[in-house]
Protein backbone atom coordinates (compact mmCIF):
# COMPACT_ATOMS: atom_id res chain seq x y z
CA UNK A 1 0.00 0.00 0.00
CA UNK A 2 1.24 3.12 -1.23
CA UNK A 3 1.53 6.18 1.52
CA UNK A 4 -1.21 8.01 -0.89
CA UNK A 5 -3.51 5.00 -0.29
CA UNK A 6 -2.91 5.01 3.75
CA UNK A 7 -3.46 8.98 3.84
CA UNK A 8 -6.94 8.30 2.28
CA UNK A 9 -7.59 5.93 4.33
CA UNK A 10 -7.00 7.57 7.11
CA UNK A 11 -8.90 10.63 6.16
CA UNK A 12 -11.88 8.02 5.39
CA UNK A 13 -11.91 7.18 8.84
CA UNK A 14 -12.05 10.44 10.57
CA UNK A 15 -14.20 11.66 8.66
CA UNK A 16 -16.67 8.06 9.51
CA UNK A 17 -16.00 8.05 13.20
CA UNK A 18 -16.79 12.37 13.20
CA UNK A 19 -19.96 11.93 11.27
CA UNK A 20 -21.34 8.66 13.61
CA UNK A 21 -20.36 10.73 16.78
CA UNK A 22 -21.56 14.10 15.82
CA UNK A 23 -25.55 14.51 17.68
CA UNK A 24 -28.17 14.34 15.48
CA UNK A 25 -30.30 17.67 14.90
CA UNK A 26 -34.16 16.99 15.12
CA UNK A 27 -35.27 18.97 11.71
CA UNK A 28 -37.62 21.81 12.54
CA UNK A 29 -41.84 20.17 11.67
CA UNK A 30 -43.11 21.22 9.13
CA UNK A 31 -46.87 21.76 9.52
CA UNK A 32 -49.19 20.40 6.90
CA UNK A 33 -50.91 23.60 5.22
CA UNK A 34 -54.47 23.52 5.63
CA UNK A 35 -55.72 23.04 2.41
CA UNK A 36 -53.51 19.65 2.11
CA UNK A 37 -56.12 18.25 4.48
CA UNK A 38 -58.24 15.92 2.94
CA UNK A 39 -62.06 17.56 2.40
CA UNK A 40 -64.51 15.82 4.64
CA UNK A 41 -67.36 13.70 2.49
CA UNK A 42 -70.79 15.76 2.66
CA UNK A 43 -73.33 14.80 4.86
CA UNK A 44 -75.83 11.85 3.70
CA UNK A 45 -78.64 13.07 1.92
CA UNK A 46 -82.37 11.47 2.36
CA UNK A 47 -82.58 12.58 -1.78
CA UNK A 48 -82.21 11.43 -4.53
CA UNK A 49 -82.29 13.55 -7.47
CA UNK A 50 -82.70 13.39 -11.34
CA UNK A 51 -79.55 14.61 -12.84
CA UNK A 52 -81.24 17.02 -15.09
CA UNK A 53 -83.66 18.41 -11.86
CA UNK A 54 -80.42 19.20 -9.88
CA UNK A 55 -79.54 22.46 -11.32
CA UNK A 56 -82.66 23.68 -10.60
CA UNK A 57 -82.89 22.08 -6.93
CA UNK A 58 -79.52 24.07 -6.41
CA UNK A 59 -81.10 27.24 -7.47
CA UNK A 60 -84.06 26.52 -5.13
CA UNK A 61 -81.46 26.08 -2.27
CA UNK A 62 -79.63 29.07 -3.02
CA UNK A 63 -82.65 31.34 -3.30
CA UNK A 64 -85.21 30.48 -0.87
CA UNK A 65 -85.64 30.19 2.90
CA UNK A 66 -88.71 28.18 2.33
CA UNK A 67 -87.53 25.47 0.46
CA UNK A 68 -84.13 25.34 2.62
CA UNK A 69 -86.72 24.55 5.22
CA UNK A 70 -88.55 21.50 3.67
CA UNK A 71 -84.89 20.50 2.28
CA UNK A 72 -83.53 20.09 5.75
CA UNK A 73 -86.67 19.20 7.61
CA UNK A 74 -86.69 15.76 5.50
CA UNK A 75 -82.97 15.53 5.45
CA UNK A 76 -82.98 15.55 9.41
CA UNK A 77 -85.53 12.45 9.43
CA UNK A 78 -83.81 9.00 9.41
CA UNK A 79 -87.56 7.16 8.26
CA UNK A 80 -88.00 8.56 4.78
CA UNK A 81 -86.24 8.75 1.45
CA UNK A 82 -87.54 10.23 -0.87
CA UNK A 83 -86.69 9.98 -5.17
CA UNK A 84 -87.68 13.02 -7.65
CA UNK A 85 -88.09 12.15 -10.89
CA UNK A 86 -88.70 14.26 -14.01
CA UNK A 87 -91.38 12.16 -16.27
CA UNK A 88 -91.77 13.18 -19.98
CA UNK A 89 -95.73 12.96 -20.78
CA UNK A 90 -96.55 12.46 -16.62
CA UNK A 91 -100.12 14.13 -17.88
CA UNK A 92 -103.20 11.45 -18.05
CA UNK A 93 -106.44 11.26 -17.05
CA UNK A 94 -106.00 12.72 -12.92
CA UNK A 95 -104.40 16.00 -14.51
CA UNK A 96 -102.25 16.61 -11.94
CA UNK A 97 -99.54 18.66 -13.23
CA UNK A 98 -96.97 16.67 -10.50
CA UNK A 99 -97.31 13.82 -7.84
CA UNK A 100 -96.17 12.12 -4.83
CA UNK A 101 -96.62 8.45 -4.16
CA UNK A 102 -96.09 6.74 -0.77
CA UNK A 103 -94.67 3.77 0.40
CA UNK A 104 -94.29 2.52 3.80
CA UNK A 105 -92.23 -0.33 5.41
CA UNK A 106 -91.19 -1.30 8.79
CA UNK A 107 -90.57 0.80 11.62
CA UNK A 108 -92.26 3.55 10.37
CA UNK A 109 -89.45 3.94 7.58
CA UNK A 110 -91.51 5.61 4.28
CA UNK A 111 -90.18 6.15 0.52
CA UNK A 112 -91.57 9.01 -1.34
CA UNK A 113 -91.22 8.63 -5.23
CA UNK A 114 -92.09 12.81 -6.68
CA UNK A 115 -93.23 12.39 -10.05
CA UNK A 116 -92.91 16.33 -12.17
CA UNK A 117 -93.00 16.64 -15.80
CA UNK A 118 -90.35 17.30 -18.24
CA UNK A 119 -89.86 19.74 -19.31
CA UNK A 120 -91.41 21.93 -16.46
CA UNK A 121 -90.31 24.64 -13.59
CA UNK A 122 -89.96 23.04 -11.06
CA UNK A 123 -89.99 26.06 -8.31
CA UNK A 124 -93.70 25.80 -7.38
CA UNK A 125 -94.20 21.88 -8.03
CA UNK A 126 -91.83 20.55 -6.03
CA UNK A 127 -91.80 22.73 -2.83
CA UNK A 128 -95.49 21.94 -3.19
CA UNK A 129 -94.79 17.97 -3.15
CA UNK A 130 -92.05 18.25 -0.69
CA UNK A 131 -94.93 19.73 1.66
CA UNK A 132 -96.83 16.47 0.86
CA UNK A 133 -93.78 14.95 2.03
CA UNK A 134 -93.38 16.60 5.59
CA UNK A 135 -97.38 16.08 6.17
CA UNK A 136 -96.21 12.23 6.10
CA UNK A 137 -93.29 12.63 8.49
CA UNK A 138 -95.90 14.95 10.61
CA UNK A 139 -98.55 12.25 10.67
CA UNK A 140 -101.01 14.15 9.33
CA UNK A 141 -104.28 12.40 9.33
CA UNK A 142 -105.23 13.52 6.03
CA UNK A 143 -108.42 10.98 5.58
CA UNK A 144 -109.92 12.11 8.59
CA UNK A 145 -109.43 15.91 7.23
CA UNK A 146 -110.39 15.17 4.31
CA UNK A 147 -113.95 13.73 5.44
CA UNK A 148 -114.45 16.38 7.87
CA UNK A 149 -113.87 19.49 5.34
CA UNK A 150 -110.59 20.73 7.88
CA UNK A 151 -107.49 22.93 7.09
CA UNK A 152 -108.17 22.50 3.43
CA UNK A 153 -107.44 19.28 2.89
CA UNK A 154 -109.31 17.50 -0.18
CA UNK A 155 -109.39 13.69 -1.11
CA UNK A 156 -109.71 14.22 -5.02
CA UNK A 157 -109.74 10.49 -5.73
CA UNK A 158 -109.79 7.54 -3.14
CA UNK A 159 -106.66 7.93 -1.19
CA UNK A 160 -105.24 10.62 -3.32
CA UNK A 161 -104.99 13.96 -1.29
CA UNK A 162 -104.53 18.30 -1.92
CA UNK A 163 -103.75 20.35 0.74
CA UNK A 164 -103.85 23.87 1.20
CA UNK A 165 -100.60 23.97 3.19
CA UNK A 166 -98.87 22.17 0.27
CA UNK A 167 -100.59 24.64 -2.47
CA UNK A 168 -99.30 27.52 -0.10
CA UNK A 169 -95.95 26.42 0.15
CA UNK A 170 -95.18 25.94 -3.77
CA UNK A 171 -96.26 29.77 -3.70
CA UNK A 172 -94.19 30.92 -1.53
CA UNK A 173 -90.77 29.61 -2.58
CA UNK A 174 -92.06 30.87 -5.99
CA UNK A 175 -92.26 34.64 -4.85
CA UNK A 176 -89.02 34.58 -2.90
CA UNK A 177 -87.08 33.16 -5.87
CA UNK A 178 -88.83 35.37 -8.44
CA UNK A 179 -89.75 38.42 -6.42
CA UNK A 180 -85.92 39.74 -6.08
CA UNK A 181 -85.79 39.87 -9.62
CA UNK A 182 -89.25 41.39 -10.73
CA UNK A 183 -91.16 42.88 -8.27
CA UNK A 184 -94.80 42.68 -10.42
CA UNK A 185 -94.20 38.83 -9.89
CA UNK A 186 -96.50 38.98 -6.73
CA UNK A 187 -98.91 41.35 -8.12
CA UNK A 188 -99.10 38.66 -11.19
CA UNK A 189 -99.49 35.92 -8.94
CA UNK A 190 -102.64 37.85 -7.26
CA UNK A 191 -103.92 37.63 -11.02
CA UNK A 192 -104.10 34.25 -11.53
CA UNK A 193 -104.95 33.53 -8.19
CA UNK A 194 -107.94 35.58 -8.48
CA UNK A 195 -108.78 34.25 -12.14
CA UNK A 196 -108.62 30.97 -10.30
CA UNK A 197 -110.59 31.28 -8.00
CA UNK A 198 -113.38 32.87 -9.95
CA UNK A 199 -113.08 30.00 -12.55
CA UNK A 200 -113.67 27.85 -9.77
CA UNK A 201 -116.91 29.94 -8.27
CA UNK A 202 -118.32 29.70 -12.01
CA UNK A 203 -117.92 26.14 -12.08
CA UNK A 204 -119.68 25.36 -9.00
CA UNK A 205 -122.58 27.29 -9.43
CA UNK A 206 -122.86 25.28 -12.95
CA UNK A 207 -122.69 22.14 -11.13
CA UNK A 208 -125.08 23.62 -8.06
CA UNK A 209 -121.75 23.51 -5.74
CA UNK A 210 -121.68 26.25 -3.32
CA UNK A 211 -119.40 29.42 -5.08
CA UNK A 212 -116.57 29.16 -2.53
CA UNK A 213 -115.87 25.59 -3.32
CA UNK A 214 -112.05 25.31 -4.20
CA UNK A 215 -111.35 25.50 -8.35
CA UNK A 216 -109.74 22.17 -9.23
CA UNK A 217 -106.71 20.43 -7.78
CA UNK A 218 -103.50 20.28 -10.11
CA UNK A 219 -101.27 18.25 -7.91
CA UNK A 220 -102.08 14.77 -6.42
CA UNK A 221 -100.42 13.20 -3.14
CA UNK A 222 -101.14 9.07 -3.25
CA UNK A 223 -100.42 7.56 0.13
CA UNK A 224 -100.36 3.39 -0.22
Amino acid sequence: MTSKSVHVVALFMVVSFALQSAPLQAQPAVECPRDAAPASPEPPSNFRIDEILQPLVSALLTRSDTFRRQWDTINASPLIRVRVLSIIGLQDESRARARAEFSRYAYGSMRATIEIPGPADVTELLPHELEHVIEQLEGVDLAGLAQRGEQGVVEVRPGMYETARARAAGLQVVREVYAEFDPAVAAAFSGVKRLFRAFGARAGRGSGAPPSEAPPTIHLHKRR
